[in-house]
């Protein structure tokens, strides 16, 4: 556990007293290093985790626990090599709706919502309005989820699928590290 030297006026002693953790809401370097080492292997003990993070297990633990109950963790699970699993085809799609209007967006981000195969949905800026991640069994499980998309929101102005060939870099892992000049200038 890394300790914080403070002087004890009334003694003149200095004493070694363990860091504060932060406020709650606010991270510190050590919640920013156990986040990142729970994303790059959730199966740790809390005994490694600590000794990873340089902290004694329990204050380790309730650290984990604080950020779980902050919803900083959202689900602790496992990578899965879907290489392994068989043949699959991704594609990125852009979606460009009839307005955007609550009555046009509404009922695209339920469909959004209730299809698994659509893996990440974003609304972005410029051009189109929504920027999919989706995969199906094939080309023909991809042609068919975007015809559904189309014929049952009613939403859908336009849309153009980018089959992808071959996935250069995917990552799981949220660099963290973008962070830590905001908690350097927040201590």
């Amino acid at each position: 556990m890394p300790l914080a030297t403070r002087s004890m006026e009334t003694t003149g002693r200095v004493v070694a007293l363990p860091a504060r953790s932060p406020r709650p809401g606010k991270l510190d370097r050590i919640d920013l290093r156990i986040l990142a080492q729970i994303q790059r292997d959730c199966r740790l003990s809390s005994n490694r985790l600590a000794e990873m993070v340089g902290l004694s297990a329990t204050p380790c633990l309730r650290r984990v626990r604080r950020l779980e109950a902050q919803g900083y963790l959202r689900s602790f699970g496992g990578e899965i090599n879907v290489d392994r699993l068989g043949g699959h085809v991704t594609a990125f799609a852009e979606i460009k709706l009839k307005s955007c209007s609550s009555a046009h967006t509404r009922p695209f981000e339920d469909f959004v919502h209730k299809h698994p195969q659509i893996l990440e949905c974003a609304l972005v800026s410029d051009g189109f309005d929504y920027l999919l991640r989706v995969v199906a069994p094939d080309v023909g499980g991809l042609q068919k989820l975007m015809e559904e998309m189309v014929e049952s929101c009613g939403a859908v102005y336009h849309f153009q699928v980018h089959v992808s060939l071959k996935s250069i870099k995917q990552s799981r892992e949220f660099p963290l590290s973008i962070f830590e000049p905001a908690v350097r200038s927040a201590q």
